[in-house]
Order: C-alpha cells, then sequence, then structure tokens
C-alpha cells in the first residue's frame, strides 16, 4: 500500500489560500453571469430587488466601463486599472446584496461567463485534487486533465467567436443607444415646448372660464328671480290642488271600503265553492282509485284467459298433429303390408314353380335311365 507524505503547514495554509481566491473568483462569476452589459437590459424584478441605490451605482459603473473602452483620453495602463477597479466594485456590490445567492435573478444568463464559471470550478477541483493526491495520483489526473484541456482548448475557439460576436453587438448596441439619446433630447425639448404652450394655453383658459363663470352668475340671478315668482304662483295652486286631492281621497276610500266588503262577499263564496268541490273531487278520487282496482283485477282476469285460452290452442294443434302424424303411420302400415304380401305372393310362386321343375328333371332322368 501506498502512503502520503503529510504537506507542511505552509503548503497547507498556502493551499487553502489558493482555494479561497478561486471560490472568490467562482461567487463573482456567479453573480456576473447575470449581468447584461446595459443596466436598461436587467429584468424588472431585478431592478426592483437591487434598490434605486445600487441601481444608480451601478449606472455610473456602466458609464465609466463604457468611456473606459472607447479611451476617452486614457492610457492603456490607466484604462486597465480603472477597468479593473469599476470590475471589483460592480462585484463587491452585488455581493453586498447576496445577487444570485440568496436571490433568483429573471435577467438570462451570459453563456460565454457560465462555461468560463464551469472552466475556473474544474480548475478548483483539479487544485483541491492535486494539494490532497500523490504523486501517481497527480500524473493519472494530468493525463486526465490534459484530454480536458484539449476539450476546453476546442471550446476556446467557440468563445473567441461569442466574443467577437458580442464586441460587434456591443458596438450596435452602443450606436443605438446614442441614437436614442438624440431622440430622448429632441423629445424633452419638444416636451419644454408642449409644457409652455400648455401654460398659456392654461392662462387663457383661466380667463375664459373667469368671464364665463360672471356672465353665468348674472344669467343665474335673473332665473333664481323668475323661479321664485314661479313658485309663489305654484304655492298657491298647490293649495286648491291640496283641497282637491282631499276629496278625491275620502271619495275614494269610500269606495275602496265597498269594493272590499264586495271582495270578502266573493271570497267567503268561493272558500265554500272550493270545500264543496275539494269534497266532490275527493269522491271522484276515491271512485277513480276503486275503478283503478277494478281494471287491474279485470286484466288479471284477461290475462289467464289469454293464457288459457293459448294452452288450449296449442292443445289442439297437438292433438291435430297428433291424428295426422297416426293417419300417416297406419298409411305407411298398409302400403307396407300390401308390399310384404306381394313379396310373399311372388316368393311362394317362384318356390312352386323351382318344385315343379325339379319335380320334371326327376322324371326326365329315370326315363334316360330305363331306357339304358
Amino acid at each position: 500500500t501506498e502512503t502520503t507524505e503529510p504537506m507542511n503547514q505552509q503548503t497547507v495554509l498556502e493551499s487553502k489560500r489558493v482555494l479561497a481566491i478561486l471560490d472568490d473568483i467562482l461567487d463573482d462569476l456567479v453573480a456576473l453571469q447575470y449581468l447584461p452589459a446595459y443596466l436598461s437590459s436587467l429584468a424588472p424584478a431585478d431592478l426592483t430587488f437591487l434598490g434605486g441605490e445600487i441601481q444608480a451605482t451601478l449606472g455610473e459603473n456602466f458609464d465609466l466601463e463604457r468611456k473606459l473602452e472607447m479611451g476617452q483620453g486614457v492610457s492603456n495602463e490607466e484604462l486597465t486599472f480603472a477597468h479593473k477597479h469599476s470590475i471589483r466594485e460592480i462585484c463587491d456590490l452585488l455581493r453586498l446584496v447576496s445577487y444570485s445567492k440568496d436571490y433568483g435573478p429573471e435577467t438570462p444568463q451570459n453563456e460565454s461567463l457560465v462555461r468560463f464559471h464551469n472552466i475556473i470550478q474544474t480548475l478548483r477541483g483539479l487544485m483541491n485534487d492535486k494539494f490532497n493526491t500523490t504523486v501517481e495520483e497527480d500524473l493519472l489526473k494530468f493525463e486526465i486533465l490534459r484530454d480536458t484541456v484539449s476539450r476546453e482548448q476546442t471550446a476556446s475557439a467557440d468563445v473567441k467567436a461569442l466574443n467577437r460576436e458580442f464586441q460587434s453587438e456591443r458596438k450596435l448596441r452602443q450606436q443605438e443607444v446614442q441614437k436614442r439619446d438624440t431622440a430622448i433630447a429632441q423629445l424633452t425639448d419638444e416636451l419644454q415646448t408642449i409644457q409652455d404652450n400648455a401654460i398659456e394655453e392654461s392662462k387663457d383658459f383661466d380667463r375664459i372660464t373667469r368671464e364665463q363663470q360672471q356672465i353665468a352668475a348674472q344669467t343665474y340671478a335673473k332665473q333664481e328671480e323668475e323661479l321664485q315668482a314661479q313658485v309663489k304662483q305654484l304655492e298657491g295652486g298647490l293649495g286648491k290642488a291640496e283641497d282637491t286631492n282631499k276629496k278625491e281621497e275620502a271619495s275614494l276610500r269610500q269606495e275602496r271600503r265597498k269594493r272590499e266588503q264586495f271582495l270578502d262577499g266573493l271570497l267567503t263564496q268561493y272558500d265554500t265553492e272550493m270545500t264543496e268541490k275539494t269534497e266532490d273531487l275527493e269522491t271522484l278520487i276515491k271512485d277513480y282509485k276503486a275503478d283503478q282496482n277494478r281494471l287491474e283485477e279485470l286484466e288479471k282476469e284477461l290475462k289467464v284467459f289469454d293464457e288459457e285460452t293459448a294452452k288450449r290452442a296449442e292443445e289442439q294443434r297437438v292433438e291435430t298433429e297428433r291424428k295426422c302424424h297416426h293417419m300417416d303411420i297406419l298409411v305407411r302400415m298398409e302400403t307396407s303390408s300390401k308390399l310384404v304380401q306381394a313379396f310373399w305372393r311372388g316368393y311362394a310362386v317362384r318356390l312352386m314353380m323351382k318344385k315343379k321343375a325339379g319335380k320334371k328333371k326327376k322324371r326326365s332322368s329315370k326315363k334316360k335311365g330305363k331306357k339304358k
């Protein structure tokens, strides 16, 4: 059995530091997978989760990144340092709010970063295995790693092609952003013009409204005076109408009492007739039930009679068939007896003829013997 020699303390600490760095890189890549090239491309739910302060910081970092990539008055070394610092600040902000760790973003993942994350994760596993394996195991895993690297090199060509597509797409997006900024500036100017016109129109509208209100107030005052005069006239007519209506109401109440008395008489008569009709109906129902019972009994008797009739018809049919069968047997017996008698008479005749022929032969043979 092979034994692995334990690593010294400094090597163990160094290996842990390397693995911790790789873990930090993996965490940063997980957060960056859900981060698009523009802040406006983030899903609304992700923007709500990040909050206004972090959105503003991300917007500033994105603007700085675009300026640095365009190289606006900055040398290559300064560009590289500023770009690195911008990305680091973005990663720290996303870690601060546990973006993509405790929260599931709705923004689609970047496939290139996903593949790069898988490569770093594989590298981290290989480093961990290297720190905890023997030389022989390292050689075996080196062979596996070499095969993996060859496959990853094949995949890197796809990554480069995707990066080229990404850069071209990014330039197109930048041009679209510039066009949209120009359109937004034009719309802002138009909005300001519209607001100014709206203020002037509002002032004119207020002036016209005040004038119309004054005219309407004068008109309504005149109408109020006329309506008050009409109200006084209507009040006088109302008193007369009330007296007339009281007299009509008294007569109508008297007429109503008469009709109620008449209806009471009709209802009493109706109740009496309904009682009599109900009794007649109950009697008819009883007679109907009795007739129904009698009808059921008659139907049962009719059913028994039909069964007996069918039975007698069947017996007559069987008797007729039996007689016909007996007559057929008698006819067959008579025919058979005639045939037997005829056969017997023929047999008797042939037997008698044979006897006569035998006697003739005997006589002839005797005569021949005598002659000899």
